[in-house]
């Protein structure tokens, strides 16, 4: 499972914007009350008019039957109080978050982002994940994309696609910033997502606007890196994962070549993630985190055949804190390895299934508390011509992570 995986969608009963279709949609909904499984404890959403349509300990909010501990309403299904449980007030924008945003798109979901025991800050991405395939065979969405948007408090926010899940799949993934920072064990109903509008202009989807940093290595050249140490860092287009290019390192012996973004950036909880492909099993290459002048990081390195390790570097000397696990990257396929750094616990994402350590994270200690992020290449073997990276990203992180879930169609 990959960092933000939130429970999958299902047990969804869609509900028409037109008035027949959302009183014959209705008549059905009591009959999911009698359902003994709770909605998020089972991953599962359930449509609702009013409270009792609801299991038992839920409450009808916005069409969706809702834990009642994460809400500070009343038992009537109307919207609860903004208090510490709920943060689904008044927008930013100061406008009325259920209105209807543009006649030119038919449908809409409502979008719920939910935490647990982490807080975020700002400018946190979120990603939903929809039945986009769904929706094109039904004729209600195009097949490109084009027309599926995310807008929060009436405002249209910059959304792109995963770069390992595309459209007019059956889990299309999309991310895009949360419309405030959001408190611990709270429920944020601001967002929609609208689609079914045949002639939408052109999207915003800047990456820059969802995620701190994005580098699908496209501009030509490294302007957007500073090499710490000289190295064979090049720009190649003979294996892409996205785009005409991605970033390589050709076969070079033994010694650390560090890159860091440039402009630096300097924070601490969050997630360095990018695609790889090795032309040989035994290559080293890690991701950097909290990155300070003089060597000074935290690090995952691919430790030839043994997987992927936890290290730090304090002063030029590296040390191992956690042995590699989980298995080596195939070649030459691309695999996307992400580091992620919460306070002192790191965690390791291996495609969409491994996580090192499975839960909780490791404790790396408190040498640096913000820093930078970079890559850095120890050895790359002469067979296989070398390592390739692409579609590198940085965003904030805690954990848990915050999980999504869509609302009824309307």
């Amino acid at each position: 499972m990959t960092p933000g995986d939130g429970p999958a969608v299902s047990g969804l009963r869609f509900v028409s914007r037109i008035g027949p279709m959302r009183a014959s949609a209705l008549l059905l909904l009591p009959l999911l009350s009698a359902c003994t499984c709770e909605p998020f404890t089972d991953g599962l959403v359930f449509t609702c008019h009013d409270t009792a349509d609801c299991a038992p300990g839920f409450l009808c909010q916005q069409g969706v039957c809702l834990e009642a501990t994460r809400l500070d309403g009343g038992d009537d299904g109307g919207a609860p109080d903004a208090g510490a449980h709920e943060d689904g007030g008044e927008p930013d924008g100061g406008g009325d978050a259920g209105a209807w945003w543009d006649e030119a798109w038919a449908h809409r979901q409502s979008v719920l982002i939910f935490t647990t025991s982490a807080a975020t800050g700002p400018d946190y991405a979120v990603r939903v994940e929809v039945d986009h395939a769904a929706l094109v065979d039904a004729g209600l969405a195009r097949a490109d994309g084009h027309d599926l948007r995310v807008v929060c408090g009436g405002e249209e926010r910059d959304r792109v696609v995963d770069t390992g899940h595309g459209w007019n799949l059956a889990s299309t993934r999309v991310w895009f910033r949360a419309p405030r920072a959001l408190p611990a064990n709270s429920v944020n109903r601001e967002c929609f997502l609208y689609y079914g509008a045949s002639d939408a202009p052109a999207p915003p989807a800047t990456p820059s606007q969802v995620f701190l940093l994005f580098d699908g290595f496209e501009s030509g050249d490294l302007s957007g890196w500073n090499q710490e140490q000289p190295g064979l860092w090049q720009l190649d287009s003979s294996q892409t994962h996205g785009g005409s290019a991605a970033l390589h390192y050709p076969p070079e012996a033994a010694g650390r070549r560090e890159l860091s973004a440039l402009p630096a950036l300097h924070v601490a909880d969050v997630l360095v993630e990018a695609w790889f492909s090795f032309g040989l099993v035994s290559q080293d290459m890690a991701l950097r985190l909290r990155v300070t002048p003089g060597s000074n990081s935290y690090e995952t390195s691919h430790q030839t055949t043994g997987g992927w390790n936890l290290a730090k570097v304090v002063d030029t000397t590296w040390q191992q804190l956690l042995p590699p696990s989980g298995s080596a990257l195939v070649t030459p396929e691309w695999t996307r390895v992400g580091f992620a750094l919460h306070g002192t616990r790191a965690s390791v994402f291996i495609g969409d299934e491994v996580r090192i350590p499975a839960s909780g994270g490791f404790d790396l200690g408190a040498d640096f508390d913000a820093g930078n992020v970079g890559i850095n290449k120890y050895l790359v073997r002469a067979d296989g011509g070398g390592v390739w990276i692409d579609d590198l990203l940085v965003r904030p992180w805690v954990d848990p992570e915050p999980t999504v879930q869509l609302g009824p169609r309307e």
